[in-house]
């Protein structure tokens, strides 16, 4: 009988540690993508940056880096990154005395670039953000002084916020900017240092209310000022060493077990679920036992079906508890 076994998970293991950026090679050769207005987003190769461009006219549009990973609210993972703004004004437009967002952060890059994704508007699904808001005007409310955010959306578009502000930005001031989630306290932390500055930290619960999340890029944001309720922006600035961390795959060292019947072992993480699938033709395939919650070790599985089969070729699917 052949026997063939396939390590299934989302990712490669290339990246599963640490990805650091310092743009001084083209970043579309190592591994970054644009969505929307291409335009908007510039290596310099000079400065060994990204030169970027907020312009809410423009639609959605992205630079991203796909991490590799699928990012869940079982996983610690952090990303940092320096910012700055050589331009920042909001409620540029008439009708749109409000200002929008410069933003930075981590997105599920298939909803982000969907068709009835209304960020502007906080209708947003599977997001986390590093947000700083130029002053602007709320009709009905008055003055807004710049604020720094931290938010997040769940992938059912419930919301997490918190703010600081006045939070003034100089312009061609660097911003370090550190993001932290610990998945035990499901907690996350922000701070943002300016150059020669204190520190600001802002702190995020995602409680139990806050349901699943699903994120697989960083990306440097522009979001469309027709999805929001009055809002615009223009700005430019920069982008650089940008340092993501991420946790290992969630199944590691598959291995095979002649111990009989056909059984297979790897390193497990808990917070995940594991299934042993079968097939004969690489096309269909059946589950063979019941999944098996992990446990942070060595785990195996085992195809315990009585039937002959000519050959067979085996795979361990893994989702999210």
């Amino acid at each position: 009988m052949l026997i063939l076994i396939l390590g299934l998970w989302v990712g490669n293991p290339a990246w599963a540690v640490t990805f650091l950026e310092d743009f001084a090679d083209d970043p579309t050769q190592r591994g970054w993508v644009a969505s929307g207005n291409h335009d908007l987003f510039a290596w310099n190769a000079s400065l060994e940056r990204l030169n970027v461009t907020w312009d809410t006219t423009n639609g959605h549009s992205f630079f991203a880096r796909p991490l590799g990973v699928t990012l869940t609210r079982v996983d610690d993972f952090s990303f940092s990154f320096d910012l700055a703004l050589t331009e920042a004004a909001g409620g540029v437009r008439n009708g749109r005395p409000g200002a929008m967002q410069v933003a930075v952060g981590l997105v599920n890059l298939a909803q982000a670039t969907s068709n009835n994704y209304r960020r502007g508007a906080g209708q947003a699904r599977d997001t986390l953000e590093f947000n700083w808001f130029p002053a602007g005007l709320i009709p009905g409310y008055g003055e807004v002084e710049p604020t720094l955010s931290l938010v997040s959306f769940d992938n059912a578009g419930r919301v997490r916020a918190n703010f600081d502000f006045p939070f003034e930005w100089e312009l061609s001031q660097a911003l370090h900017v550190e993001v932290v989630y610990r998945a035990a306290e499901r907690t996350v932390s922000m701070t943002a240092r300016r150059s020669g500055g204190a520190a600001v930290t802002i702190s995020l619960v995602l409680d139990e209310a806050f349901g699943p999340i699903t994120l697989d890029a960083f990306a440097v944001m522009v979001w469309d000022e027709t999805t929001s309720f009055g809002d615009s922006l223009r700005a430019q600035g920069w982008l650089d060493n940008v340092v993501i961390t991420v946790p290992d795959p969630p199944i590691g060292e598959l291995r095979w077990v002649a111990a009989g019947v056909s059984t297979v072992e790897f390193e497990s993480r808990s917070g995940w679920r594991y299934a042993l699938e079968a097939s004969g033709d690489l096309q269909d395939w059946q589950t063979v036992g019941a999944p098996s919650s992990g446990t942070g070790g060595s785990m195996s599985l085992s195809d315990l079906r009585e039937a002959i089969f000519s050959k067979q070729f085996y795979r361990v699917r893994v989702e999210v508890e």
